[in-house]
């Protein structure tokens, strides 16, 4: 399958067009595309090669990884379509973007951290009864727990301390 791209920044458009392989279908296909909608396609895709990217065994070939490469660049080329013109208003919403996706992961951290403090639980080995729920060593069951007092004693001490 051939498939051709073309981002318009003039128009903020995607244009997408594929030939009928593997298909059997004869002739292209062309899409004009909102970046929302181009974005929206292309997570599937993006999906797989971070897969790759963090499981570099899952490579079959050489130079998949630089293909790989250059479809993220293509994926960020469709995102930037989605922001703002402006270079420094562009830069203000991928850092509220970023900001806002750092508070979902601490979201999922706590959660995650309660999650482990309940298998625990009060009881002599609880440790290893949630390591072995969680596929996990009693090390890391002990870091997840340790760093998450740790979270909550900086938060309280950015409270408790005197204001300038």
């Amino acid at each position: 399958m051939v498939t051709i791209d073309v981002y318009d920044p003039e128009s903020r458009t995607v244009w997408w067009a594929w030939d009928g392989e593997p298909c059997g279908m004869e002739g292209w296909t062309i899409e004009h595309l909102t970046p929302a909608a181009a974005a929206d396609m292309l997570d599937t895709y993006v999906d797989l090669i971070e897969d790759r990217r963090e499981d570099p065994s899952l490579y079959m070939r050489p130079g998949e990884a630089d293909d790989d490469m250059d479809a993220l660049d293509e994926y960020a080329a469709v995102l930037r379509l989605t922001l703002p013109e402006d270079p420094a208003d562009a830069a203000r919403a991928i850092r509220h973007e970023r900001r806002r996706l750092a508070r979902l992961d601490a979201r999922w951290g706590w959660t995650h951290a309660e999650l482990v403090r309940d298998l625990v639980g009060t009881e002599r080995g609880g440790k290893a009864r949630a390591a072995r729920q969680l596929g996990r060593s009693e090390v890391q069951i002990g870091r997840i727990i340790r760093e998450d007092d740790q979270r909550r004693t900086a938060w309280a001490d950015a409270v408790a301390a005197p204001l300038p």
